[in-house]
């Protein structure tokens, strides 16, 4: 990597921001665990909701290492979020039965994110490193909205008035 690279500056800078949302959206998930812990398919879009806000964090901080190539970068972030939405939709399927609608729009929102991570993970052209850092990029901001939409306060609804022990998580 040479010094005078003039994409350090911006890979700094996304470390650094999407090191601290991450950390934040990490806290609000624990202090808000009675939304996602009780209920598996809840689960499954938390850890993904973590995991597409450290995609960005991982990537920058292999990017920013000397002697290591961005192509290195994408390739390991995009395998382990094939690995992850692998997993996610086996285990959607497993629990398919217990799916809300929200869960099917968050199924959906899936593929999206594996059409990213393929990008992550290309290791050729026509994707080069502005495309990696602009979906780097994206992964912050759709994390950020989708942490809000599945965390976010919601009145009581008829299921908690009824002693319903899974909370509903509406969309």
């Amino acid at each position: 990597m040479d010094i005078n690279d003039p994409w350090i500056p911006f890979f700094e800078y996304l470390v650094s921001a999407g090191a601290a949302i991450l950390a934040i959206a990490f806290l609000t998930f624990q202090f808000r665990a009675e939304v996602w812990r009780g209920h598996p398919l809840k689960r499954l879009v938390a850890v993904r909701t973590l995991a597409e806000l450290a995609t960005p964090v991982f990537f920058g901080l292999i990017y920013l290492m000397p002697s290591h190539s961005w192509v290195w970068a994408g390739g390991i972030v995009g395998f382990g979020g094939f690995i992850l939405i692998g997993y996610y939709f086996i285990a959607f399927h497993k629990y398919r039965h217990l799916k809300e609608p929200f869960d099917t729009l968050q199924r959906l929102g899936s593929f999206v994110i594996l059409l990213l991570f393929a990008i992550l993970a290309w290791p050729w052209e026509p994707v080069e490193l502005w495309w990696k850092a602009g979906i780097c990029t994206w992964m912050i901001f759709s994390g950020l909205g989708e942490s809000w939409i599945f965390l976010r306060p919601r009145p009581p609804s008829d299921n908690a008035a009824s002693g319903a022990t899974r909370p509903e998580v509406a969309f």
